[in-house]
């Protein structure tokens, strides 16, 4: 099979045995994988039944995956409680320490895929949202001025967000972020 895939005669079209190379090809590849779809589970992957056709190639090329070797997808609700447990874990360790200054990289690294690229110029989304719930938050804090909505995480924003865990906590202020994103 390999010597009809490597010859002219599969490759070009003019060549006068080009019709039989790929009939050639056809048939061997309906008698090795078979010509009904693969069975597909919920996550994309191939249903068990569907293995003996990989069975034979499995052996000959060494580091190929098996179905089990893929994690399955996450849907948008499992991807919105990984990104919000992220910061949560986040908020937690900077309240225990004291040091928020990690903030940018969480909100970005945590959200940051959940959403569209943002357009150069435009403030991201997610960036805002953690304003607003920092806003929201510290809504009857005299000492805390409102940050202005821009979508930039900064030192004051940093600061804001420091003060606001002690005084709603950490648990309270990614409740506030799920709702604000649309998430709850």
């Amino acid at each position: 099979m390999r010597r009809v895939m490597k010859s002219d005669a599969y490759w070009t079209t003019g060549h006068p045995d080009h019709a039989a190379a790929q009939r050639t090809v056809k048939a061997w590849h309906n008698r090795r994988y078979g010509t009904a779809p693969a069975a597909l589970d919920a996550a994309g992957r191939m249903l068990p039944e569907a293995e003996p056709r990989l069975a034979a190639i499995r052996g000959t090329l060494p580091g190929l995956f098996t179905n089990d070797d893929i994690p399955p997808k996450a849907t948008p609700a499992q991807e919105n409680a990984q990104a919000l447990d992220l910061l949560l874990r986040f908020a937690r360790d900077a309240l225990r320490s004291g040091d928020a200054s990690g903030l940018p990289d969480a909100v970005d690294r945590g959200l940051g895929d959940l959403f569209p690229a943002t357009p150069p110029g435009r403030p991201a989304l997610w960036r805002q949202a953690v304003q607003d719930t920092i806003n929201d938050l510290s809504r009857n804090d005299a000492a805390a001025a409102p940050l202005r909505d821009d979508g930039v995480i900064g030192p004051r924003t940093v600061a804001s967000f420091g003060r606001t865990l002690t005084g709603a906590g950490p648990d309270r202020f990614v409740r506030r972020l799920a709702q604000n994103l649309g998430f709850a």
